[in-house]
């Protein structure tokens, strides 16, 4: 198995970490999701909670989470896109 796809599956571990974070936790997302529009969101709201996630899943599986923290540009590619589903999931819930 190649280093891009244990990255890719490590992505999912950690997208899928952010939809199941604890019950208060994911709680409050939602309720920040509902609360403020996309771009409020994903650049004021998101960020700090993909940070501590990919910080957690970087200490876990370091060789995984590395190129996360290595290229800004990727990083930031991965944290936009997360931050784009776990708002439209969140909104989904709400109905």
């Amino acid at each position: 198995m190649n280093g891009l796809t244990v990255f890719f599956r490590r992505a999912t571990e950690l997208s899928l970490k952010l939809f199941t974070t604890g019950q208060k936790e994911n709680k409050k997302l939602n309720r920040q999701a509902q609360k403020n529009d996309e771009e409020v969101y994903t650049k004021s709201i998101f960020p700090e909670v993909f940070k501590q996630v990919a910080q957690d899943g970087y200490i876990e599986q370091m060789k995984a989470f590395s190129k996360l923290f290595e290229d800004k540009r990727f990083y930031d590619t991965v944290m936009a896109t997360l931050a784009q589903e776990t708002y439209r999931h969140s909104n989904d819930c709400a109905l």
